[in-house]
């Protein structure tokens, strides 16, 4: 069995005040996104950019 990972780093300014909920929702839509459609490769991290472009961490599907 498998777990879903992300983790984020959210002191930019992308995160900043109401907006940063706003930004983590997307990721999250993106991440979502991209299961459904199958562009990503299971079992390696895929990069999470923010609004500003700026690499602010990963998400995976990892076995184990």
């Amino acid at each position: 069995m498998g777990h879903f990972e992300l983790t984020l780093s959210t002191d930019n300014a992308a995160f900043e005040g109401y907006a940063g909920e706003q930004e983590v929702a997307r990721i999250l839509r993106d991440a979502a996104a991209a299961m459904e459609s199958g562009s990503w490769t299971p079992g390696q991290p895929t990069r999470v950019v923010d609004t500003n472009g700026n690499r602010v961490g990963f998400w995976q599907w990892a076995e184990g």
